[in-house]
């Protein structure tokens, strides 16, 4: 009988996976998400800190209640740290709440100021930005982590012969290096894009107010510096009435991101299983079965694929918001906040649950080796050879070769041989010599690999300075 709070399954599995990834892989079935403004609180703190100093410097409200009002905030900002300030729902949002609180603290009043010269629209703006700003920052540094995950597998497997797939079919020779390696550029767009994204979106809105400004005489760079960004948006009404523009693009950006992802996954995913037995994906990274015992379930891995795919609904969804009738703000453009922080909250943990997958998963480079040997991977290096060492003209080789493969396999072969060749060639009228241990030669994984060494191709030396390459690329994101 299972114990109290003992899974029902996992009695096969050496390592059982951590508390973090079981959360990973179970999603929302017995968890809830935290209210979108309870994340926003220590957004808000600094947006009304920064609004409450400008307001005193400016002379704009009395400096005893900008005193107050700083003082205020600081006190709410402990006793948030300390978990004792959580939301009030019948203060509709996170704005009224710390203003409720700090009206209660410091006196109505005083507090009543802190609203002076701004709306709530340019306040969760500018609190969106500070999060989507530092959501970000988390994306960066999650994706160049997998990003370095992987050049590092890649150097290491870089001599790892396997075969290359199209059509879900053999096609030729490549190493589990330059497989994996192929992965990272996605990432390093992804990274790039994140960057592009800071700089497009770091200027503070606090200020537009309901789109049309303040007589109030703000000082809105002021507080632009006091958040850290780098400047102030131009137009008072663009930011408001195009609110979901930020949001959309970096949900858009992580919907990219995570579709390279995704195709990782389902690789991974396809050389785990016993057929192609390549792989082995750690317990730790595993779940197993209710009620058949032997499973090992790659679920961290689906997962992946199921966030990937969740991620891409979100992002278009953000973008049908930006759809609207008439110019100024519109109640509809607060679901741009749920469906981004959604957005953020399925797709960063994906990065490291692939790390994780990747560090921990067993290469099987004996098994990988044996299937390079099947499904005539040699033949486009065949044909290659013969119009390098042969003088053939391309397609002259080609329809040679291919009558070869089909004489090969009609023997049981899955390479050509000497005789197959040489019989397609007299059929063919071409007066070829060539010997067996040429024809062996020319489609032996190993003695192709280096010459695959082409910029950017699977050489094992090529492998690795296009790691060091995309390395450096990855490491200039800032």
């Amino acid at each position: 009988m299972a114990q109290d709070g003992e899974r029902l399954w996992g009695g096969r599995f050496e390592e059982q996976p951590s508390e973090g990834i079981l959360r990973f892989m179970a999603g929302r079935d017995v968890t809830g998400l935290p209210p979108c403004d309870e994340v926003l609180i220590p957004y808000d703190l600094a947006t009304n800190r920064a609004h409450a100093t400008m307001l005193g410097e400016c002379g704009i409200i009395p400096a005893e209640s900008a005193r107050l009002i700083l003082d205020g905030l600081a006190a709410i900002e402990a006793a948030h740290a300390a978990g004792e300030f959580r939301l009030d729902p019948a203060l509709e949002d996170v704005h009224t709440n710390i203003e409720r609180e700090l009206a209660r603290r410091i006196g109505e009043d005083h507090a009543a100021h802190l609203h002076t010269a701004r709306s709530r629209n340019d306040q969760v703006l500018c609190d969106m930005r500070l999060w989507e700003r530092d959501a970000a920052a988390g994306a960066v540094a999650e994706a160049g982590a997998l990003a370095e995950a992987l050049v590092d597998l890649a150097c290491a497997h870089a001599e790892t012969v396997m075969p290359g797939f199209t059509h879900h079919q053999h096609a030729t020779i490549t190493t589990f290096g330059h497989v994996l390696l192929g992965f990272v550029p996605g990432l390093v767009r992804t990274t790039e894009r994140l960057r592009e994204w800071r700089a497009r979106f770091d200027r503070c809105p606090l200020g537009a107010v309901t789109g049309y400004g303040t007589t109030f005489p703000i000082d809105r760079l002021r507080v632009a510096d006091l958040l850290g960004f780098s400047g102030v948006e131009e137009s008072s009404l663009d930011p408001v009435q195009t609110r979901g523009e930020p949001e959309a693009e970096l949900a858009g950006i992580l919907e990219l991101g995570l579709l390279h992802l995704a195709a990782l996954a389902g690789s991974l995913i396809t050389l785990a299983t016993d057929e192609f037995g390549c792989i082995v994906i750690a317990d730790a990274y595993s779940s197993g079965s209710s009620i058949m015992p032997q499973k090992r379930n790659p679920d961290s891995l689906e997962v992946v694929k199921a966030r990937a795919a969740t991620v891409s609904g979100l992002a278009s969804a953000l973008r049908a918001l930006s759809a609207r009738s008439l110019f100024g703000y519109n109640r509809e453009q607060q679901w741009t906040k749920y469906l981004v922080m959604d957005a953020v909250r399925e797709a960063l943990p994906c990065f490291g649950a692939m790390s994780g997958v990747l560090s921990t998963m067993e290469v099987d480079a004996v098994r990988m080796r044996e299937l390079a040997g099947r499904g005539f991977l040699g033949a486009t290096p065949l044909v290659e050879a013969l119009c390098s060492e042969r003088g053939l003209a391309f397609r002259t080789a080609k329809r040679l070769v291919e009558r070869a493969v089909a004489t090969a396999a009609a023997k049981g072969l899955e390479t050509v041989d000497g005789d197959s060749l040489r019989a397609a060639a007299g059929d063919a009228g071409l007066g070829l010599e060539v010997c067996d241990a040429e024809v062996a030669a020319w489609q032996e994984p190993e003695r192709l690999l280096p010459r695959l060494s082409h910029t950017g191709g699977p050489a094992p030396a090529q492998t690795r300075a296009a790691a060091e390459a995309l390395g450096v690329r990855l490491r200039a994101v800032p």
